[in-house]
């Protein structure tokens, strides 16, 4: 199972379990739409790679208005990776009059699209293209491309897209972006005490419902402990055990026999009946830490 979820103010506000052959970003679209029903949507939201593509971001902001900020994959083109040639950024891309223009001043002859891609994540492409004459007396066509034909095509999502992209890759470079995103470390450490702590990795239950409540009841639980805890420098003096721990403990107090507690006899071998503020139940004699209800 994967479970993935929102913090607010470091408490867990929403939990989504999915299957663990189905990605991250499946569950993004879910958890913003819950929250807006409550009006719990906050103005940001910190996400790892996992769940940051151009479609989401979009997503994201026009239908919650939700700014989704996390590092965008970057440029995966060969020229780009080696650092030489001529990659897409180079080429000057004209959404009016649709043209894309080469670093050797040639235009592109077509620009077909966009297409839808394979991939729920990706967004769709426009394909320039440039042909044969073009690209194959250029002196520089070694450094644009190696492919079969001669020719070279440029992917491009459309402008809106496009645009988003660039002012995403642009603010990754700013050291106030990367300040900003290092709050989601909390987040990490979030995981880490669900799944270390809490036992989060294993599944108590058979099937996704159940194992959806055992992953709803394992955050309630970390919310109610940070809650209690106290700022740090405070402190609060030891609360006395109730009679209930005394009686666990095998030191029932005179105050509470009075109230209807029975001492047992530790000869005896039978349960007999206790009463305490909890209700009644009955305990073995030969067990001093189990009740039976």
């Amino acid at each position: 199972m994967i479970v993935s979820g929102l913090l607010l103010e470091g408490r867990d506000v929403d939990v989504a379990t999915m299957p663990a052959a189905s990605a991250d970003s499946l569950a993004l679209a879910g958890i913003h739409a819950r929250l807006d029903r409550p009006g719990l949507l906050p103005a940001g939201h910190l996400v790892d790679g996992g769940y940051t593509s151009l479609v989401h971001m979009e997503r994201a902001g026009r239908e919650h208005r939700v700014d989704l900020t996390g590092p965008l994959p970057g440029n995966r083109t060969r020229q780009h990776r080696d650092q030489e040639g001529y990659a897409r950024d180079d080429f000057r891309i004209d959404y009016d009059r649709e043209e894309v223009t080469c670093p050797q001043g040639q235009v592109s002859r077509t620009w077909p699209g966009p297409y839808p891609t394979s991939s729920p994540d990706a967004a769709p492409l426009i394909v320039a293209k440039f042909t044969r004459s073009q690209c194959q007396p250029c002196p520089a066509r070694a450094a644009c491309t190696t492919s079969g034909d001669g020719k070279r095509t440029v992917g491009f999502p459309p402008r809106e897209l496009y645009e988003l992209q660039a002012r995403n890759r642009a603010d990754q470079q700013d050291p106030a972006w990367h300040k900003r995103y290092a709050v989601r470390s909390g987040v990490e450490g979030t995981v880490c005490e669900l799944a270390n702590g809490h036992g989060m990795r294993h599944c108590r239950y058979r099937g996704q419902p159940k194992a959806h409540l055992q992953h709803v009841l394992t955050a309630i639980a970390v919310n109610i402990e940070r809650l209690s805890q106290l700022p740090p420098g405070e402190s609060t003096a030891p609360r006395p055990p109730t009679a209930f721990q005394d009686y666990c403990n095998g030191r029932v107090p005179a105050q509470g026999r009075a109230r209807g507690h029975r001492r047992i006899h530790p000869a005896s071998r039978r349960c007999v009946p206790l009463t305490t503020p909890h209700g009644t139940m009955t305990r073995p004699i030969d067990s001093s830490s189990t009740l039976l209800w």
